[in-house]
């Protein structure tokens, strides 16, 4: 059965698919979700708030982290409705993990 690996990596989608045998096929949504404006704004929503974590201004690139807890928390929220969106749409067809830890960032 194939994945889908929910995961953060600086402007990176964070939706990765895999086949069965663990092998990229796509970074992006599958097919199935392609036409889910939700669950597109949420992922690009995501990725957003995560890559603003972080300062690229050319000269250096470092995590900063979260402002506050509030949106530490709003971001967590995001993540967890993500999820189960996608395994509600898609669970049957696809084995969905999430390996977004939010302690960790």
């Amino acid at each position: 059965m194939s994945k889908i690996k929910l995961r953060l990596e600086y402007k990176c989608f964070p939706m990765w698919v895999y086949d069965e045998n663990d092998s990229l096929i796509n970074n992006d949504l599958v097919d199935e979700l392609k036409n889910n404006d939700t669950i597109d704004f949420l992922l690009k929503s995501i990725q957003e708030d995560f890559d603003n974590l972080f300062i690229n201004d050319g000269r250096e690139f470092r995590y900063e982290g979260f402002r506050d807890n509030n949106a530490k928390k709003s971001f967590q929220k995001k993540v967890q409705d993500a999820y189960s969106i996608i395994k509600n749409r898609v669970g049957e067809d696809y084995i969905i993990e999430s390996f977004i830890d939010i302690n960790e960032l």
